[in-house]
């Protein structure tokens, strides 16, 4: 949301997102950071094409 509101594109606001769930997922799990970006990539998950 805060990169939206800073007036960046979604797909921005979107990678801002995967990388924060990343970054939360390795320091909870003790997983390597590429394997919990991974992780959360396969989760296919896309940002809302409404507005």
């Amino acid at each position: 949301m805060e990169a939206l509101e800073s007036g960046h594109s979604k797909l921005v606001a979107h990678k801002e997102g995967v990388t924060g769930a990343s970054m939360l997922l390795a320091s909870m799990t003790s997983m390597e950071d590429q394997a919990a970006k991974e992780a959360i990539v396969s989760l296919n998950l896309r940002p809302n094409q409404d507005t």
